[in-house]
């Protein structure tokens, strides 16, 4: 098979070719690392004050959440993690501060 430089095209009849090895698609690495981004609703009822709300922003985003919207008494975040992201110590944080975790659910899109 004959080897074509940059400047020069692989022209045969009008049509571009090329060899078969640059259609290949490249076999996927199964050890590589999955991570999905999965979307969660909060249900915050002491959350109301426009001061709580970005106080729970931060917290949330301290604890690698990506808020998307807040809301007086909810929150819709997004983890974009292999694994749940650590609730507990959310719950904990978030009771701390002052705004009790009442519900937490997936969201569908």
């Amino acid at each position: 098979m004959r080897r074509y430089g940059l400047t020069e095209p692989p022209f045969v009849g009008g049509i571009i070719t090329l060899p078969s090895s640059a259609m290949t698609t490249p076999t996927p690495d199964p050890s590589a690392h999955l991570s999905q981004i999965v979307r969660y609703s909060l249900q915050l009822p002491t959350m109301i004050e426009p001061t709580s709300l970005a106080l729970v922003r931060t917290l949330l985003m301290d604890h690698h959440l990506v808020v998307d919207r807040i809301v007086p008494g909810e929150a819709l975040v997004a983890s974009a993690t292999s694994s749940d992201p650590d609730w507990q110590t959310i719950k904990t944080a978030l009771h701390e501060a002052g705004y009790p975790l009442q519900h937490t659910t997936t969201v569908d899109d």
